[in-house]
């Protein structure tokens, strides 16, 4: 215990590091006056920085919890929705600052109650962000590290739900961490340990559903349901959508292959639950199913050579932000 440190610093940005980035101009652009754009030092936020060796850190350069809770909630309802730059951009400055408060929360050993007001709205943050940025480069988004940090911040929420199991956003959490894993056995395991949550109804029911049929490779009910999910979950299940309707047009490829035979657009719009005709059609495409006109004709042959992995944004998650647009549990 001796090994943790409580903060005493009630600003975003402790006053050391504050004159270190200003003398060696590291401020980024979110901390200057959008108007003038002279530096304020009210603007500044902690930047992350790995420990270093020898190192010692002080009480002056951790914030209070107050501070980092004021942190979290200037980053995700002023920056967040800031439109001057490209969403790529506002997402590195945001996730550089929240994987620092991330780590003051290791260096402080925060209570799980203290830990949790700092990390769902981070969790929401990561789930959204991926989402809005699965058609960007690799060059300005890596979603690789997104998914891999989502769920180590995941993982640090179920931790604290074991020790606080009626906190109010736990049936979220917990089925963002089954939506982002499918038919994983793990995953399904705590699921179905949780008598409290897996006997509801609701959103965690729904999303231990999908699980259940993704492991039994039922891939066209998880389709059926997946759009009855609320905003934020609906964005969660939104990056598996690709591999599931994938594996079940894998078997129309098999059932439908044929020189003269064709399916209807409409029908396969339907069943693999895309909202326009314009996505149906770009999507069969890469996984190199022939379109004529109004039907699409499969080859098992083309199909076994289709684009192995692509993310676009999903008509239906659109359509949700647009009448629930997803809100931070702050």
């Amino acid at each position: 215990m001796d090994c943790f440190v409580e903060g005493i610093c009630d600003k975003m940005c402790p006053e050391n590091e504050v004159k270190l980035r200003i003398r060696e101009m590291l401020v980024h652009f979110y901390e200057k006056n959008p108007k003038t754009g002279r530096v304020e030092k009210g603007r500044m936020v902690k930047a992350f920085a790995r420990s270093a060796a020898g190192k010692e850190t002080t009480a002056r350069d951790l914030r209070t919890f107050g501070a980092l809770r004021m942190t979290v909630a200037y980053l995700l309802t002023e920056i967040f929705p800031d439109e001057r730059k490209a969403f790529h951009f506002v997402y590195d400055f945001i996730f550089d600052r929240l994987r620092a408060v991330r780590q003051e929360i290791v260096q402080q050993n925060l209570s799980p109650r203290d830990t949790l007001i700092l990390i769902e709205p981070m969790i929401y943050f990561m789930v959204v962000s991926r989402y809005k940025l699965c058609e960007e480069s690799l060059e300005n988004f890596d979603p690789k590290i997104c998914r891999q940090h989502t769920m180590e911040c995941i993982q640090t929420a179920l931790k604290c739900y074991d020790e606080l199991p009626d906190r109010p956003n736990r049936q979220v959490i917990e089925s963002i961490y089954l939506l982002m894993n499918l038919g994983n056995q793990a995953a399904l395991a705590r699921a179905l340990s949780l008598p409290g949550l897996a006997s509801s109804s609701g959103i965690f029911l729904t999303s231990l559903k999908m699980s259940l049929f993704c492991w039994r490779n039922n891939y066209y009910r998880i389709l059926t349901i997946w759009s009855e999910l609320p905003t934020i979950c609906c964005i969660a299940a939104a990056e598996t959508i690709p591999e599931i309707r994938g594996k079940l047009l894998a078997t129309f490829a098999v059932g439908f292959h044929s020189k003269q035979l064709t399916v209807p657009l409409t029908w396969l719009q339907r069943i693999l639950r895309y909202g326009d005709r314009s996505q149906t059609e770009r999507d069969l495409r890469r996984f190199g199913v022939e379109i004529n006109g109004t039907d699409a004709r499969f080859d098992k042959t083309m199909f076994e050579k289709r684009e192995k992995s692509f993310h676009s944004r999903e008509a239906i998650v659109e359509a949700k932000l647009l009448t629930h647009p997803v809100t931070f549990p702050i």
